[in-house]
């Protein structure tokens, strides 16, 4: 899961730090759907799942919305900490 720590003294330029971490892709180090989940999936069900509403009113919510019903979906009948209605309802 991708953790900015711009603040950290080995980080010298901060306006870089997400430029780095697309280097990842660029350089072929980890494919696409890796480094979406790195970066989108893995945060959001970080949050997610303690807090149905916690990307309420951001300018990410739709898209959050979209992936916890594609994952409610996908693990229907599994145990995953989201139900299908609380993603719906989310």
């Amino acid at each position: 899961m991708f953790g900015s720590d711009i603040g950290h003294w080995d980080v010298p330029e901060m306006r870089e730090v997400l430029e780095e971490a697309y280097e990842l892709l660029e350089d072929g180090l980890v494919g696409a759907d890796d480094f979406r989940d790195f970066m989108f999936t893995n945060p959001v069900m970080l949050h997610a799942r303690g807090n149905l509403n916690f990307f309420k009113g951001t300018v990410v919510e739709e898209a959050v919305d979209k992936l916890l019903k594609t994952e409610a979906k996908r693990s229907k009948g599994k145990k995953s900490g989201i139900t299908r209605q609380a993603a719906v309802t989310a």
